[in-house]
């Protein structure tokens, strides 16, 4: 008898892939789910109110290099599923309303918690997929979230519009869908993978928090990828503050083409990303693909700086969609270059610490900027040299990796 087409499908990967993918597509369509339907709420917020909600999970991520600490000490499926099972339980709470204010607060402490998962959650899937198939594996289930997120939001709209209560029921069926989603993840079984074993005179590893910082200063190759990821990563950071006056009093952005330009084409873009990982992320070095990924952030820079007319951003808001499966997935991917399965987490975390800093300090700078009298065309040139620029030294730092990997090699 012949296998049905998602049996066939499952039976191309190992079985040690097979079974953790069973459980961490359940709990990414869950989590699709859950997405959709609480996002549709944030135009409860004025402007200041989702300037401060977007900031508390960089504020969160802030934090990310002491939990990578802990979570490498611990274990990781428990760093998984108790903050998702704290911080999506909060959402039930969200809009049993009592005042926006109150929804700040409590989506807020959603944003700052929900971060807590990330060195954790990569150091799983570093441990539970094969190199060969990760990268499909990964961009697979992030397809299935984006249409199930696209799906449940559709469908909260149209009950929204129908019941006037519609925030107080949908809001805990949300947060409901999010605990079942960290349940499930907590189905899966991490592997062990087996320990380095140190060479002859080595040192032992440091456990304390401090011990690990200093010992991973020293990796002095890492630390200049941070700097170059750190450059590349921050140009779209100044923009936060500025996009809204871009869009709407320069180019005249109305509700319907915001829906389009900031929602359906990221989102297809983002798909079509997420398709091409499948293909190449087991092929090209992550090196190169953050290179790509940053050459696709570059173009929404330029394209928005010469638009004069909203429809114009389309091309932009496009291939930055695409760009953003590599934002999602190359990190990952990339640091698991420098460090062995056991030090994971306190370098994703430091990784992610970073991001918060960005996501802290660039806004604020792109505010000060624009407050002192450059024009805003003129900060979205300056975001796109300064990508470009960041794609230079990338450049020239694949060239002295494989160098220096090489002259390991030979040795």
């Amino acid at each position: 008898m012949q296998a049905n087409p998602v049996t066939r499908y499952f039976r191309q990967f190992p079985l040690t892939d097979r079974i953790t993918y069973w459980y961490d597509l359940r709990a990414g369509m869950f989590f699709g789910l859950f997405n959709g339907l609480a996002i549709t709420f944030t135009g409860f917020m004025d402007s200041h109110m989702l300037t401060l909600l977007s900031m508390s999970s960089f504020i969160g991520l802030l934090m990310n290099v002491w939990i990578g600490h802990l979570s490498e000490k611990g274990d990781k499926s428990r760093w998984v599923v108790w903050p998702g099972v704290i911080s999506r339980f909060l959402v039930c709470l969200a809009l049993v309303w009592v005042s926006p204010i109150a929804f700040l607060i409590v989506m807020s402490a959603y944003n700052i918690i929900a971060t807590f998962t990330g060195p954790a959650y990569n150091s799983i899937m570093r441990s539970n997929y094969s190199n060969r198939h990760r990268g499909a594996i990964m961009a697979t289930i992030r397809i299935v979230v984006q249409i199930m997120s696209a799906m449940a939001a559709a469908a909260a709209g149209w009950f929204m519009e129908a019941t006037p209560i519609g925030h107080q029921i949908l809001f805990p069926v949300a947060g409901v869908l999010g605990v079942c989603s960290s349940l499930t993840f907590g189905l899966i079984k991490v592997r062990k993978l087996p320990a380095a074993v140190p060479a002859a005179g080595a040192s032992v590893l440091p456990h304390g928090f401090r011990a690990s910082l200093a010992l991973m200063a020293k990796d002095r190759l890492f630390m200049v990828y941070m700097a170059i990821y750190f450059i590349v990563g921050f140009p779209d950071k100044l923009l936060v503050p500025l996009e809204p006056i871009r869009w709407v009093d320069e180019l005249g952005m109305n509700y319907g083409a915001a829906g389009l330009i900031q929602g359906t084409i990221p989102l297809l873009g983002a798909m079509t990303g997420y398709f091409l990982f499948i293909k190449f992320s087991h092929k090209v070095s992550p090196f190169i693909l953050l290179g790509v990924t940053s050459l696709l952030a570059s173009t929404r820079f330029i394209n928005t700086a010469l638009a004069t007319g909203p429809y114009q951003l389309i091309p932009g808001a496009f291939l930055n969609g695409m760009g953003n499966a590599g934002w999602d997935l190359v990190p990952l991917f990339s640091i698991m270059l420098f460090v062995g399965h056991e030090k994971l987490p306190l370098y994703f975390g430091f990784f992610s610490t970073l991001v918060g800093v960005r996501g802290v300090v660039g806004p604020i700078l792109g505010n000060l900027m624009y407050s002192a009298g450059l024009p805003i065309v003129s900060i979205y040139w300056l975001a796109f040299w300064l990508e470009l620029g960041g794609v230079v030294l990338l450049i020239g730092f694949l060239f002295y990796f494989r160098k220096r990997k090489h002259t390991i090699a030979a040795h």
